[in-house]
């Protein structure tokens, strides 16, 4: 006879069943999702970074544990500083010629522990933002690690030396940025040029040039043109950003020379794209012959 209670254990079955297939379907579409970062520990963060602009008030960032150990992050707000290559470096809030957000966000929880495969979202609130002067305001919330392991005891030692043991620890970061007014923000290619590196790759180098009130955020695709006409896409990197106050960013970019294109000839043209309202929109373009002196027969 179907009992009340094995009614009950085979729906807390069904649900737990249920729960650990979402979850596992939840990290898979973050791990390939194409705004998640992936960093040190297993940590998948989505999305990329955070915008607030317009009515925008709060949003939310998920992120998940893809390691089969439980976790535990820190979440903080730090203040960062992009450098020419890209790179960024942590900066004080007295760093001149930066406008920082972090006064201005709530986060909540401030800590998260992940099991195997287990994700949470994490709550970003703006607050007093009407203080803010127009333009662009930029923090980077911190995934720190915290330790989650006891730390077996160690046989006694009759040696006076000290033993040091040095466990690094990688913290991940995401920008949250605050936009406020009329973004009149351009963007335009310099020193473009082609050359090929030490093991006979091609590569494209170029200078992203930013001016206007906002940052510039979006793809870089690099298209060679054949005599013919013919073209062919040879490298696509997402995600490219120059954040304000920058007003340069160098690129290098590695050129494919699997899709059989002959580097030898032709030009190759650079596109910046972003997206407006979901809409492509081309914010820099530069096209360059190739050179004679770098027309070679490539490996």
């Amino acid at each position: 006879m179907y009992s009340f209670e094995s009614n009950s254990l085979a729906v807390r079955i069904f649900l737990n069943v249920a729960k650990k297939t979402i979850q596992s379907v939840i990290i898979i579409v973050l791990a390939f999702y194409s705004q998640a970062v992936s960093g040190q520990g297993g940590l998948i963060i989505l999305p990329k970074r955070l915008v607030f602009e317009g009515n925008k008030r709060s949003a939310k960032l998920s992120i998940a544990n893809t390691t089969a150990d439980t976790v535990k992050y820190a979440i903080s707000v730090i203040e960062m500083k992009m450098m020419a290559d890209g790179s960024f470096i942590e900066v004080k809030k007295s760093d001149s010629g930066q406008s920082y957000a972090s006064d201005h966000l709530r986060i909540y929880p401030k800590t998260v522990s992940l099991g195997p495969n287990d994700w949470q979202t994490i709550s970003v609130q703006l607050s007093n933002a009407s203080k803010l002067p127009q333009g662009e305001h930029r923090s980077h919330i911190r995934f720190t690690p915290l330790a989650t392991e006891n730390i077996a005891p160690q046989p006694k030692s009759t040696s006076n030396l000290i033993k040091v043991k040095i466990i690094p620890v990688f913290a991940i970061t995401a920008p949250v940025i605050i936009r406020i007014g009329e973004n009149n923000t351009r963007a335009h290619f310099t020193n473009v040029s082609f050359t090929y590196d030490a093991d006979s790759i091609p590569v494209l180098n170029a200078t992203i040039n930013r001016a206007g009130n906002m940052s510039t955020y979006g793809n870089i695709s690099v298209i060679h043109i054949s005599p013919e006409g013919f073209e062919t896409h040879v490298a696509y990197l997402k995600g490219l950003a120059v954040y304000v106050p920058n007003s340069t960013r160098n690129l290098s970019l590695n050129l494919d020379k699997k899709v059989g294109v002959n580097f030898s000839v032709g030009s190759l043209r650079v596109v910046y794209t972003t997206f407006i309202e979901e809409r492509p929109v081309k914010m820099a373009e530069y096209e360059i012959i190739i050179p004679e002196k770098q027309k070679i027969n490539y490996r």
